[in-house]
């Protein structure tokens, strides 16, 4: 079966035993197979655009007829990989008669235009193994930071982050709330608000932003908690909330 393996180098010419990092498990469809995965560094990340083979159940291996797609895998040290966005398609195939309805294979990394990233990819419209129109390079298009996204839909849901060491400044985040709202209370350790930085005094988003700064009645930043242990809760009600980030003030 076809996976993904990981070897080092100090020399790029003797290397060390290939070493398996993500294999298709059991929650994967019968025929998965992994065709490779382009990697690149994104903020603190690896990303993997990690292209899945889906072969018919029936076929023998070695697999022959199916089509690919692109799924995401993340990384914090190139080692451990996780399966992201429930291993949903990434850059999904076409509908039939389209020039990528039967393959899709992803470039190394994405192009960062404006507040876009943009993922160039080639493709072909007929399945594996089946000679087709293919070398087409296409391309699509997402949001900064838009990889995969935590949802709340009528009903308010919260998330509430590891304990992490304030340095102060501004808290941005990246999120759509325009028919709901997105709120963060500030918390200590054990859970509990710190003055001025409730939910109540927060000020309510409810826009379409990559790098909107939240405030607080009478806390435009962080600087008060400089120094301390925090943790952010955040409440979204029919709301998508993509990353936050502490920046300097």
């Amino acid at each position: 079966i076809r996976r993904i393996g990981r070897a080092e180098s100090d020399d790029f010419i003797n290397w060390s035993s290939i070493k398996d990092v993500l294999a298709p498990d059991n929650e994967d469809p019968i025929g998965t197979e992994f065709y490779g995965m382009p990697v690149f560094k994104y903020e603190d990340l690896y990303i993997g655009q990690l292209l899945a083979y889906h072969a018919p159940p029936e076929e023998q291996q070695i697999r022959f007829e199916g089509t690919t797609d692109i799924q995401l895998t993340s990384s914090r040290d190139g080692i451990s990989w996780g399966r992201i966005g429930n291993r949903k398609s990434f850059i999904p195939n076409g509908p039939p008669g389209s020039i990528d309805h039967g393959g899709i294979s992803a470039s190394r990394q994405p192009v960062l235009m404006g507040n876009e990233l943009w993922f160039y990819y080639s493709c072909s419209d007929q399945s594996h193994g089946v000679t087709g129109r293919s070398g087409t390079i296409c391309l699509a298009k997402l949001r900064l930071d838009g990889f995969v996204s935590m949802d709340a839909r009528t009903d308010i849901g919260t998330l509430t982050t590891q304990v992490m060491h304030c340095k102060g400044g501004l808290l941005s985040i990246n999120a759509v709330a325009k028919n709901g709202m997105v709120s963060v209370a500030i918390l200590d350790e054990s859970g509990i608000q710190y003055n001025g930085y409730s939910k109540q005094e927060c000020a309510i988003f409810n826009g379409d932003f990559i790098n909107h700064t939240m405030t607080w009645k009478d806390n435009l930043s962080l600087e008060k908690l400089k120094g301390k242990n925090i943790r952010l809760k955040f409440y979204l009600r029919d709301a998508s909330l993509y990353s936050f980030s502490i920046v300097p003030s």
